[in-house]
């Protein structure tokens, strides 16, 4: 009987992609998702440049290349440089031989079935991988929790989406999203801060107030209110050694994660709850990300709902900010005891683990290492007999 192969992880985010083995606490390959082509090739060749720059790389020579990122949304949109960052990643960072190792590739709940083929022939025409499995972000998350069941809110640079699932299966019809996520929140911080002044326009400049965004801003609540003003600047210094001070931009910033209607209208949620008299259901306060995770519970059938609102899991860079957990669980809260007057709440947490931002790697890593887990995934031979088409009947 022939041995299992080694398996490689892989998580193609719209910022940062993430690879490594199973066996590791943490991902060996954390690089940026973007690609970078000399603006003029002939030049370029003359001096002895390369083709095209990967990651880090590119984003070092962002001065003389055109940078793109091939995954929009978590939906991979250049198929091209998408097998760049792979070549890269299979070849010079973990230096493997992909037909002698076995895939698992997170996908977006975004993606069409055409997409899921393409990435299966992808791996098996250009890498001859010997097998591959494909799996949804938001299961592999909730896996990260060890759960099997529960509402994954995961929040990224481009998109935040929150879905249920229920025994490994998510229930894409009750998906709820939304395109608040870490780049508009970038955005947001940008138009703050030149509300007061300081002008923030080139990708360099933005990249420093994306920084600033993760590392100074918080969500405002009564605990996180009193540990940022003691732990944290409230200010940043140029390099020109210009200081800024943030003041209330910390909070204003994320405050847009919990009401969108503050990056405009057209932001504010589209999706609806019923009440049992069967009209819509209008909250006190305005609607966000808790808005997305209450409206995703409420629309599942009744049944599931208790063991939904128990296991609330938090997953993407976006959801790091300080604060998160504790807002959201309030908010929630504060919904159910106001559709459900007179009633009992229901057991209702937020689950949350430091490394979030690459919970559906982790998720990947252990589902791996079930006994099960190679009468999943899709074998060359496979691949060869049915077709690309064999990717939606191996699934968990």
């Amino acid at each position: 009987m022939a041995a299992n192969p080694p398996i490689v992880v892989i998580d193609n985010g719209s910022a940062t992609l993430r690879a490594g083995y199973p066996s590791e606490p943490s991902p060996r390959v954390v690089m940026p998702s973007v690609v970078g082509a000399p603006r003029n090739k002939g030049v370029a060749m003359a001096a002895g440049m390369t083709e095209y720059e990967v990651g880090a790389a590119a984003v070092a020579k962002r001065g003389y290349l055109n940078v793109s990122a091939p995954v929009r949304a978590g939906v991979i949109q250049d198929w091209s440089d998408m097998e760049r960052l792979w070549s890269h990643v299979m070849f010079q960072q973990l230096r493997i031989s992909p037909e002698s190792y076995c895939f698992v590739i997170g996908e977006s709940m975004m993606n069409t079935d055409k997409h899921k083929e393409k990435t299966l022939e992808t791996l098996m025409e250009s890498f001859n991988a010997h097998s591959m499995y494909l799996g949804s972000t938001a299961v592999l998350s909730l896996y990260a929790y060890g759960l099997t069941t529960g509402v994954v809110v995961d929040s990224g640079l481009e998109l935040t989406t929150v879905v249920p699932v229920h025994e490994g299966y998510p229930l894409a019809r009750h998906m709820t999203t939304s395109t608040v996520a870490g780049e508009a929140l970038t955005s947001h911080l940008s138009n703050l801060l030149q509300a007061k002044g300081y002008g923030f326009s080139t990708q360099s400049e933005r990249e420093l107030v994306n920084g600033v965004k993760e590392n100074l801003c918080f969500i405002q609540t009564p605990t996180t209110a009193s540990t940022a003003a003691q732990t944290t600047p409230t200010g940043f210094t140029l390099p020109d050694g210009q200081y800024i001070p943030l003041e209330e931009h910390r909070t204003a910033c994320p405050e847009a994660l919990f009401n969108f209607s503050v990056l405009g209208e057209s932001y504010v949620p589209r999706c609806k709850v019923f009440a049992d008299a069967g009209h819509d259901f209008v909250p006190s306060f305005s609607k966000g990300i808790s808005w997305l995770t209450y409206a995703a519970i409420n629309n599942c059938e009744a049944s599931l709902r208790p063991a939904l609102y128990s296991n609330i899991v938090l997953a993407g860079g976006t959801t790091l900010f300080p604060g998160v957990r504790d807002r959201l669980h309030g908010e929630v809260v504060q919904l159910f005891k106001e559709m459900h007057v007179g009633e009992g709440v229901l057991d209702i947490q937020v689950k949350t683990m430091d490394c979030r931002q690459y919970s559906a790697w982790l998720g990947g890593c252990m589902l791996s290492m079930i006994a099960m887990f190679k009468h999943l995934t899709v074998s060359r031979a496979e691949y060869e007999e049915y077709g690309p088409t064999i990717v939606h009947r191996k699934r968990l």
